[in-house]
């Protein structure tokens, strides 16, 4: 019976075209590499070889079971990783929820070490908004939720909590809104306008962002409150991290509040779900996260 180390031995050997130059490479004595030829050959009753001055040719049984041999030996590499993994406690799959207004190209950057150093893990990333995640978190359908604080978390009991920094909230208008033209801006005001929105799927908004104007137009993801706000529709409070660009180009402009001018400081933080195990991948997204949202000044 053939083993892996004589099919690692036949694809090094077409590749190389010698039988001594496969030797080098192996780090092995030339007569044990010719031997473990000559018996896979037995052992599978082909020719892989013709052999001459030359060098090494492939017949044509060797070039039908050439592609066949790499795949194996693929399969053999990825059954050890995945063996290793296990051993590490490295988890199969992982499953993430993270709030769509705090995904930024920074933390893009910041996960590209995962699958450096957890190429066995499959990883599923959904964005969605925070009552959502935390929804998901709770049923278990996703392992960890980043997502804003809500005070109201008690209601989930499925789930452990880690706060990982803040985010500031301002009120942002196109400078071309009516809003945008005070020297300072009362709640009276604001109520004058429409007010672009935040809510979840069934209807939940963060703690500060309710609104008793009439005039209201909602929508559950922060990406479309802040096309509408750029294009003059109404004024929203947004994550200051999301409109810094827009603000320093004149594209947006923060409004004078009479009341709250500095805007609110909203904790973010990351869920993780009781119904499943977390291994070394989930402990090594919490720091990740950890570190990420401490250096963001809120």
């Amino acid at each position: 019976m053939y083993s892996l180390e004589q099919l690692k031995i036949f694809v090094i050997a077409s590749e190389k075209g010698s039988l001594a130059e496969t030797a080098r490479a192996l780090g092995r004595a030339q007569s044990g590499v010719s031997q473990a030829m000559a018996n896979l050959e037995v052992d599978l009753n082909q020719t892989l070889f013709i052999r001459s001055k030359s060098g090494l040719t492939l017949t044509s049984a060797g070039k039908s079971l050439l592609p066949l041999a790499r795949q194996l030996l693929r399969q053999a590499d990825f059954f050890d990783q995945q063996l290793l993994a296990l051993q590490r406690n490295e988890e199969a799959e992982i499953s993430l929820a993270i709030d769509e207004s705090l995904w930024s190209e920074g933390l893009l950057q910041a996960f590209t070490p995962l699958q450096q150093q957890f190429r066995q893990t499959r990883f599923h990333l959904i964005t969605a908004s925070t009552f959502d995640i935390e929804q998901m978190v709770a049923e278990g359908k996703v392992q960890l939720g980043v997502i804003y604080q809500d005070f109201d978390m008690a209601k989930f009991v499925e789930f452990d909590f880690h706060f990982l920094g803040n985010y500031r909230f301002i009120t942002v208008a196109s400078p071309q809104h009516p809003l945008a033209q005070l020297a300072e801006v009362s709640p009276q005001d604001l109520m004058n306008y429409v007010h672009l929105t935040h809510r979840s799927l069934n209807g939940q908004e963060l703690w500060f962002a309710g609104s008793d104007s009439e005039h209201c137009w909602y929508a559950n993801d922060r990406l479309t409150i802040y096309q509408w706000a750029l294009q003059g529709i109404g004024w929203a409070d947004l994550p200051e991290q999301m409109v810094q660009a827009d603000l320093t180009n004149g594209r947006l402009i923060r409004l004078p509040l009479a009341v709250e001018p500095e805007g609110n400081q909203v904790g973010v933080v990351c869920l993780r779900s009781r119904s499943h195990s977390h291994g070394a991948v989930s402990e090594w997204l919490l720091a990740m996260f950890k570190q990420f949202f401490a250096q963001i000044k809120g």
